[in-house]
């Protein structure tokens, strides 16, 4: 599954307003990058350009993609574009997030998801979750593990991702 992030929807939505906007983006990508790692997702972060000369530019941080529009495209006008593009057959294989109703309206007419970034992050923690169970308690019986999953809340805070992340490093 590929999920376009509408990068400063999703920051802003964040409310992470401690220092300059380069360093909130570089805890969004690190937030994001340790999610994408964790989980096995591949996460494509959209960024406008903000009227800066220039043409599309594509970077990556360690496992995230990061786009920064062309000149004078928003990153809504990028997202959508790549979403009229696809064939109609991998249309299921994309997810778009953001908190924007009016892209999520039009991704949602050319039959592409679209998730709210609380969505997004549920989404993402409950796969978490699952993998940390799994990795962490492999000898459990499917019964035990269902039940634990229904009592118990998941510990979904940065250590606890880093754990995980950690662990997956380590596997051969």
């Amino acid at each position: 599954m590929k999920y376009l992030l509408d990068g400063y929807n999703i920051l802003f939505r964040e409310r992470d307003t401690n220092g300059s906007l380069e360093s909130q983006r570089m805890r969004l990508f690190e937030k994001l990058n340790l999610l994408a790692e964790a989980t096995h997702l591949n996460l494509i972060v959209v960024l406008d350009s903000h009227q800066q000369a220039g043409e599309l530019e594509r970077h990556h941080y360690h496992s995230l993609e990061i786009i920064y529009t062309d000149f004078d495209q928003t990153a809504d006008d990028y997202i959508i574009e790549y979403v009229e593009c696809l064939p109609l057959s991998k249309r299921n294989r994309v997810k778009v997030v953001s908190s924007d109703r009016t892209l999520m309206q039009k991704v949602r007419f050319e039959r592409v998801e679209a998730l709210s970034v609380p969505a997004f992050f549920k989404e993402v923690e409950r796969k978490a979750h699952s993998l940390l169970l799994k990795n962490t308690e492999p000898h459990r019986s499917v019964q035990s593990s269902k039940k634990a999953e229904k009592c118990s809340h998941p510990d979904l805070s940065d250590k606890a991702l880093i754990a995980l992340f950690e662990a997956r490093v380590k596997q051969p």
